[in-house]
């Protein structure tokens, strides 16, 4: 009988070294706004592979065509916003649905593991920023929206990335789809891209996430006083981003210089101001 307490003690004693040593190797969760070793320390021609990879990951995870995903799209869009046409409203409701229900849980595997948005779904709305980019690109995508990502690697080496969504190829669709904003969210400015490729200009509104209490009024580049950045809706101040990462859906990209502006209404007149 003590022979057997013994050996009782002994597997107990065994099994607690076990799981101490198995809870102090668990890696550390890598937050989703510092350095990543995944990341090249030095912005060369060895970041194009890098870029490479997290574009093909970006868009293995959109899943725009998927039909579980169209019609988990369908089902949340707003009914008075309901109609045969995608509308930016459509793209506003998913943002609404999206940000009001996102937890925030950054990914330890690095950057180059992106959640697909069926995975997204599963999980409960929870991942990093990249995930959630990719969620809200396929949802919006689903309606006909279309959508492209960021990624902005910073002179530290930090990276954010977030979701626009184009808002049209000439000025007065562009104006009529900012107004929409301002009136929607009742905000004052609504920032927008522009990026012009051959004479041709296109649109786009930022629909990076909302996060209160994040990031100060200096990390962002424009528009930087609280009031602005913690007003909710798309269309808020820009993060700084210089030399940035476009990728689009279908997994291309290009490195560019976004050019921002802003909408705003002025004794009742709206204009853009670049």
């Amino acid at each position: 009988m003590n022979r057997d307490f013994g050996r009782v003690k002994y597997i107990v004693a065994a099994l607690a070294m076990l799981f101490a040593v198995a809870v102090f190797t668990i890696p550390a969760v890598a937050e989703e706004y510092v350095s990543s070793p995944q990341i090249p320390s030095v912005l060369t021609e060895s970041s194009d592979t890098y870029q490479a990879k997290f574009a093909s990951a970006v868009s293995a995870g959109i899943e725009a065509d998927n039909p579980v995903i169209r019609n988990y799209a369908r089902l949340r869009v707003d009914i008075l916003n309901a109609g045969a046409d995608y509308s930016l409203a459509q793209a506003c409701d998913m943002y609404d649905y999206v940000n009001s229900r996102w937890q925030i849980i950054s990914e330890p595997r690095g950057p180059l593991h992106v959640a697909s948005a069926t995975e997204t779904i599963r999980s409960g709305m929870r991942g990093s920023g990249d995930d959630y980019s990719v969620f809200l690109s396929s949802l919006i995508g689903s309606l006909g929206g279309d959508m492209r990502i960021i990624l902005s690697i910073g002179s530290d080496y930090a990276y954010h990335v977030f979701p626009e969504v184009c808002i049209g190829s000439s000025e007065d669709e562009a104006m009529e789809n900012l107004n929409y904003i301002t009136a929607r969210y009742g905000c004052e400015k609504a920032w927008y891209t522009k990026e012009t490729t051959g004479g041709v200009s296109t649109y786009w509104l930022n629909l990076d996430w909302i996060i209160d209490g994040m990031h100060t009024a200096e990390y962002y580049r424009y528009g930087n006083n609280l009031f602005e950045v913690n007003t909710y809706h798309p269309g808020r101040p820009y993060i700084t981003t210089g030399t940035v990462t476009i990728i689009y859906p279908d997994g291309k990209w290009k490195d560019t210089t976004l050019k921002h502006g802003y909408y705003q209404k002025v004794k009742g007149v709206g204009k853009l101001y670049e």
